[in-house]
Parts: structure tokens; C-alpha cells; sequence
């Protein structure tokens, strides 16, 4: 049996039985009969020549060099080694071809081959554990905007106990083009679902904010946003009033590739920062449609943008108002026209 053939018929079955958390020991999973059942559903076993495949089950244990980890495994007899090193790949992330498996043939060791059935007790060369092991980067990873998406980004890397990263944004505050340039006084979180709260965590529960107080203004958020980035511990690894003016890629491999990241903070000169990762979060209301219409030049009331806090809403007082747009920030303008005792909004 051609080896590339052992591997190609393997890993589609294994990439669905590694489809659980990856942090979980491969262990723990075989203890369990359904993932043993799957594990014996990926191999593929085939006969040697015109013989007939054998069905026969044995247990192989695979045992890490250097350490007292061992792995009991359900193997079909003739279960090939590619096979077994390639479930070994799908779930741990090393590469089949880093991986040698040695056992012992009368009184000396030997290899065993990827070709050759998988011996039954095997020591494994080239892993540390039967756990997925978190990858280690030279350089930090950058998240550029503490916005919403952005402080989520990095409060859910601080919960799994990961600090190698860095916020970046020109701001002198986290929360937000969106909530500090776009919204004004009259604006409001236009969702009750407690996930665009901050310290929504499926480790953290339901918040209580998101029940006290679903529907927040433009300054309650902003100060939640402030709250939650200090009560994690998100501020620390802020770099506020900070620009990226520009990002060239060293490197052409995708896996291995860094970034240089051009930062010019307020005050200093800029400076080059070295990435292993960088993540975009600028938020998507940064640069507003701006669209002028035949007659406005001549039209006696007030023409303005419902954005900010450029307009003086007390203006609306006893007037009709006509907004253009259907989107969430004409609806909060509709709200706010009638807050504001306009006669009539169109």
C-alpha cells in the first residue's frame, strides 16, 4: 500500500474526529466509547496483496520519549504507521513527518516504518504531550482599534491566561470610533442581547449590566467599555493616542511570516513595532456618506448630518423634520426628533 494513499484515506475521518477542543487530551478522548468508535471508524483497513484485510482489534499503546505519558489507542491489526501518525497530525498539529516511532524487536530497538503495521507498544520521537500544545511567537501580536470587537479580542486572550499582544489606537480612550466620534448625548445601545456587553463571557455568565440597563447611552458604553478593559486588565496592554501609518510583511511563508508595524504615538517619533499576528478593527462607521443635493443652497432651514453632536437638537422644537436613510442611526434620529417635540418627522 502506497504510503500517500494510508495518508489521503485517513484524514478526512480524523479531521472530524478532531473537530473537539483542541486543549483537551487526546487521552481523556479515547476513555470516551463514542470517540473511540470514531477513531476506529478513520482507519482503513486493507489486506496485504490479494489477502483480505484483517478485522482484528488490538490496543497499541504509544508512549512519549522522555516522559512516563502513555496513549492507549484502538488499532485494526494491520493498521499502518502514516496512519496512525497522521491522527496523531490532525489533532496535535505537528507534522506527520516531524514524528518517529521506535519500538522494541527482541533485544535491541528500531524503527518503525510509516509503511509497516503500527507495532503495539510504541515509543513516539518528536511531541511533548498528547495535548495540543499553544503555539510560542517571537513577537507580540497586534490588535489594531480598542473599539467593541477589538477590547473583546483582547479580554478573551486574557481569559485563557494568553498576554502576548498589544492594542493599538489613536484615540486617547478605548470604545470606539463609532461611540466617540459617531454617536452623541441622544445615542443608545439598539440592542437588549448581553453580548455586545463587554464582559459577556461564556466563562463570565449573563452581566448584570445587560439586565439593570439594556439599552445604554452614547456615555453610559463609554464608560462600561472603561470599566470592564480595567476590571480584566485589558488597559495595561493598551497603547492609546498611537497611529499605524503603515504594515509591510517580512517573509513569504504564510505560517512563519512577521509583520513591521509603523506606530506614530503622540509626543515621540514614530517607531517600527515587530509582529507576529495583526488583527484590523477600525469599526465601519469611520467615514460617514456625505451626498449633497441639487437646491440645498437655497433651502432656508437646516441641512445637517444626524451624526456627532454637530447639531443642536432643541432646534427641532415645534419644526418638520425629513430624514433620509432607513439605518440605525436614521431610526435614532427619528426617536430623538420626537424626544425633542418636533411637530412632525417624515
Amino acid at each position: 500500500l502506497p504510503i500517500s494513499d494510508c495518508h489521503q484515506s485517513l484524514k478526512p475521518q480524523t479531521a472530524r474526529i478532531g473537530a473537539d477542543s483542541m486543549a483537551t487530551s487526546l487521552a481523556t478522548l479515547l476513555s470516551h466509547d463514542e470517540f473511540r468508535q470514531g477513531v476506529m471508524a478513520g482507519w482503513q483497513p486493507k489486506g496485504i496483496g490479494s489477502d483480505p484485510p484483517s478485522l482484528s482489534t488490538v490496543n497499541t499503546i504509544l508512549k512519549i520519549a522522555g516522559t512516563g505519558e502513555t496513549l492507549s489507542l484502538p488499532l485494526y491489526t494491520n493498521t499502518k504507521v502514516m496512519e496512525v501518525k497522521t491522527l496523531l497530525e490532525v489533532r496535535l498539529g505537528v507534522p506527520a513527518d516531524n514524528l518517529k516511532f521506535v519500538y522494541k524487536q527482541g533485544s535491541s530497538f528500531r524503527q518503525n516504518l510509516d509503511c509497516e503495521e503500527c507495532a503495539r507498544k510504541v515509543t513516539v520521537h518528536g511531541i511533548k504531550s498528547f495535548r495540543r500544545l499553544q503555539a510560542e511567537y517571537k513577537h507580540p501580536h497586534i490588535i489594531i482599534g480598542a473599539g467593541h470587537i477589538g477590547l473583546k479580542f483582547a479580554m478573551t486572550w486574557l481569559m485563557e491566561g494568553y498576554t502576548n499582544f498589544m492594542v493599538i489606537d489613536r484615540r486617547d480612550r478605548v470604545g470606539g470610533t463609532s461611540w466617540i466620534d459617531q454617536a452623541n448625548k441622544t445615542s443608545r445601545l439598539q440592542t437588549e442581547v448581553g453580548v455586545y456587553h463587554l464582559e459577556y463571557h461564556e466563562n463570565n455568565g449573563w452581566p448584570a449590566s445587560a439586565s439593570d440597563n439594556p439599552w445604554p447611552t452614547r456615555d453610559q458604553l463609554l464608560e462600561h467599555f472603561h470599566e470592564v478593559s480595567d476590571q480584566f486588565g485589558i488597559l495595561p496592554y493598551c497603547r492609546l493616542n498611537s497611529n499605524v501609518t503603515s504594515i509591510n510583511t517580512v517573509g513569504r511563508d504564510y505560517w512563519t511570516q512577521t509583520y513591521e508595524v509603523a506606530v506614530k504615538t503622540k509626543g515621540k517619533e514614530e517607531e517600527i513595532l515587530h509582529a507576529a499576528s495583526v488583527s484590523f478593527f477600525p469599526g465601519n462607521l469611520t467615514r460617514p456618506k456625505r451626498v449633497t443635493y441639487p437646491g440645498e443652497d437655497t433651502f432656508s432651514g437646516d441641512i445637517v448630518y444626524g451624526i456627532s453632536s454637530s447639531y443642536d437638537y432643541t432646534k427641532c422644537k415645534g419644526t418638520n423634520v425629513m430624514i433620509v436613510g432607513s439605518g440605525a442611526f436614521a431610526v435614532e434620529n427619528v426617536r430623538t426628533c420626537v424626544e425633542y417635540a418636533a411637530k412632525k418627522v417624515y
